[in-house]
């Protein structure tokens, strides 16, 4: 009798972090990336990180902030 393995359908949600690295830059972290994304704007980090996390769906954007808290939150399914 053969017995196979069945690929699961729910995946895990993948993590995007996006934090200031000083007072004039901005980094995306991802899971996958083995160096962070820097960038001179919060938006266009913020807008990158959305992207990504939309292209690589289920995902979770996340911001955070100087003092290590939470300021937003959006996730892709």
């Amino acid at each position: 009798m053969a017995v196979g393995f069945v690929r699961s359908a729910i995946r895990s949600t993948r993590l995007v972090l996006v934090r200031p690295r000083s007072r004039a830059w901005w980094e995306v972290v991802t899971e996958d990336a083995g160096k962070p994304s820097c960038f001179g704007d919060r938006r266009l980090a913020i807008s990158y990180a959305k992207m990504w996390a939309a292209a690589n769906a289920p995902s979770t954007v996340r911001v955070v902030g100087s003092s290590d808290l939470i300021e937003r939150e959006w996730t892709f399914s």
